[in-house]
Formats: structure tokens, sequence, C-alpha cells
């Protein structure tokens, strides 16, 4: 290890698989006065209190992301025989640039390695979270706040800077006003095949997603229990969602719109095939499942929301177009520019992305069409031309 990791985090001399608990426990341990006498069972009670309101300080989605990430991480650790609680900054380190993108190799003008994908700093800092979350929890100090570990994140960022792409949004109106192709969303709903049980699980999904302008962390952490019927359709309570950090749920509306696009009928599919397969759809189970390709078995566990971004670029590559434009954000950004393509009123784009700013939405605008979107087109069509011709001023 080298010194730049060295003396300034806890582990030091201890890079050795250790056991660890789940990242998303915080047990807390009170000191009883440091005399040593038992805690009385009211200080316990309190304690057994503290213990849950530490662990509803993070949204439940929060919690599992962490927790995927600690269990990878501790994954790691072991295979290459460091400790992972406490771990040291040099270890943290290795394993964030062991997950971060690595550029082509070239020596003396030839290519030795290739390059290597990795994930984007966005996800290596929710592994510097859980790492530091599962420190903190047992009391130890937390190398992912280390001056070390907080330049390598910065250098992961500015690295990543010019190769960031937007993803494609799904649209069920042409992306271009001369656009005579199918829209990208049904090419999406005509490649899926409802004889199956893992087509309809997909139609669901996406129709559902695109519909409520759902995140794809938010599309796999629904529970039956967060949907309910409503007037012309539905209404879905969207809990733990990136800007609700209460956890106090945001609620939107999804429209019975009739036909094979509509995202009612297919929920109700879904859930018939659900039901035939023996599950029950409380209030407390998750909507979507996983399903195997194989047998079209549907698995007990939520979706992982990693698998909301496979199914869109599947169906996108099985649709005729390329899977690599598109991601589970897909979904949510195709709601937003199909509402601005319709002129449909920013409050109720607002209603249904939840978005806290309304300028955040101008991230989700789609260049296509922005002329003809200029506010101020209209007003300039209207000029009056003057006597020396539209362009020309009079002469006093």
């Amino acid at each position: 290890m080298t010194d730049a990791w060295a003396g300034d985090g806890a582990g030091e001399g201890t890079d050795r698989p250790v056991a660890a608990d789940a990242a998303g426990s915080a047990d807390l341990a009170v000191p009883p006065g440091g005399s040593g006498e038992l805690l009385t069972p009211e200080a316990l009670d309190g304690l057994d209190n503290a213990s849950r309101l530490v662990a509803a300080a993070r949204a439940a989605g929060t919690r599992a992301v962490y927790a995927r990430a600690w269990a990878a991480f501790i994954a790691w650790c072991a295979r290459n025989g460091l400790a992972a609680l406490p771990c040291s900054p040099a270890t943290l380190a290795a394993y964030l640039g062991h997950r971060a993108p690595k550029p082509a190799l070239v020596k003396d003008g030839r290519v030795v390695r290739d390059a290597v994908p990795g994930l984007t700093p966005s996800s290596l800092e929710v592994i510097r979270a859980a790492v530091r979350h599962a420190h903190r929890a047992a009391g130890q100090p937390a190398p992912a706040d280390t001056p070390a570990i907080a330049d390598l994140m910065r250098g992961a960022k500015r690295s990543h800077q010019g190769r960031k792409r937007k993803v494609a949004a799904l649209m069920t109106v042409p992306a271009h006003d001369k656009d005579e192709a199918e829209p990208s969303l049904f090419r999406l709903l005509d490649a899926i095949d409802v004889r199956t049980v893992r087509g309809v699980r997909d139609r669901a999904l996406i129709l559902v997603g695109f519909a409520a302008a759902l995140r794809r962390s938010e599309a796999a952490g629904l529970l039956w229990g967060d949907i309910r019927p409503a007037k012309g359709g539905l209404s879905i309570t969207v809990r733990g969602s990136k800007t609700d950090h209460e956890n106090k749920g945001q609620t939107v509306g999804v429209a019975m719109v009739g036909g094979d696009a509509c995202p009612v009928a297919a929920l109700d599919a879904w859930r018939l095939a659900l039901l035939a397969a023996g599950y029950v759809a409380g209030e407390g189970e998750p909507v979507f499942r996983d399903v195997r390709r194989e047998n079209g078995a549907i698995g007990s566990a939520p979706l992982n929301p990693r698998t909301v971004a496979r199914t869109v670029q599947r169906l996108a590559a099985a649709a005729g177009l390329d899977p690599t434009h598109f991601a589970g954000h897909s979904l949510r950004a195709g709601f937003v520019s199909t509402a601005v393509a319709d002129g449909q009123e920013i409050t109720a784009i607002l209603a249904t992305t939840r978005h806290k700013e309304p300028k955040t939405l101008l991230e989700y605008v789609r260049i296509q069409g922005l002329a003809e979107r200029n506010a101020v087109r209209g007003a300039l069509s209207r000029r009056r031309p003057t006597s020396q011709g539209e362009g020309g001023a009079e002469e006093p």
C-alpha cells in the first residue's frame, strides 16, 4: 500500500478478513455511566427504541442499496485477504479503483489493454456511503471520509466528464416532427410476447413505469398496498423516493386509457399471472418480481432495480433499437419528453414527476423541437410590415 493511503484511517495493520454485520444495521452501545452496572429495563427500552429510530433515518430503499453494496465489498475483501471492518483507506481505495472504469493502456503506440467499463461516479459514491455507514454503525472511524478518498472521488468525477450521455427517452409521440417511424415506446411494446409470463410482467413494468414517471428504484420497490383504485384509473403512492427523504410518500395518478397500451389493464394482467402462479398480491408484497427466462417461474423477491434497466435494454434490442442508448431512466425521461411535446402544462407534469423545482425538468426536455417551442416565436411572427418593407425602418 502506498503512503497516500497509510495512517489516516482505521484498520491499519489489520488487512485480513473479519466478520461484519450488514450495512443496514446500526446497533447502539450506550455505556452505563462508566460504572459497569447493568442497564435498567427502562434504559434498555429507551435504547431499543433509539435503535429503531436510527434504522428509520434512511428510506427502506436506501438501506437495501447500502446492504447490497456492503455485501459486495465484504466479498471482495475476503477474496483478496483484506479486512472489511474496520478497513484502511488503502483497502477502500483499491476497491473503488477496481470498480471504476479503466482507460485503455497504450505502450509504444500499441494497445496492451483495452478500456474496461466500470461504475459511474454516482455508483462509486453509493459504495463509499455504504462503507461509511457500516463503520459508523460499528463505532469505527470512517475511511470513506479521509482526504485521500475524497481526492479519489474527485478524480473519478473529473475523468467521467465528457463521457456523460443522456439516455434516450422512450416516447409515445415521434421524436421529430417529420419522423414517420413508430414512437419508441410503442416499438418496445410490440416487441413483448404477452403470451409468456415474463412478457406480461414486462408490459406492466414498462407501462406503469412510463405512466407514473417512476425511477427504476421506485418501480422495483412498489408494493401492492401502494396501489389503490381511483376515479379514472389508479393512484400510486411512491415511498422513499429521491425527493422524499422523510419517506412520507408521494401519490401520483395513472389513467385508464384502454387499448393495449393501458397501464391499468397491463397491471391487472400481471396481478392475475401472479395469482395463477400461487402468489397472493397482499399489501406488503412486491408488485414486480423476477421471472426466469427459461421456464417463466416467478421469484419471491422484489425486482432488483438493475433488472428494470436490463429489461428496457433487452426490449430495445428486440425492437431493433440500439440498447446502449436506453436505460431504466428512459421511462421517466420519456414521460417528461412526451408530455412536453404534447403541449401539457408544467404543473400537470410536475404532479407526476414530483420534482421540487420546475427548472429540474429542463434537464429532461430533449432538444428536438426547441425552435418550435421558443417562447417568443409567436410574438415575433406578429410584427406588422413597415412602409419600407418588413425589414426596414420608417423615415421620420
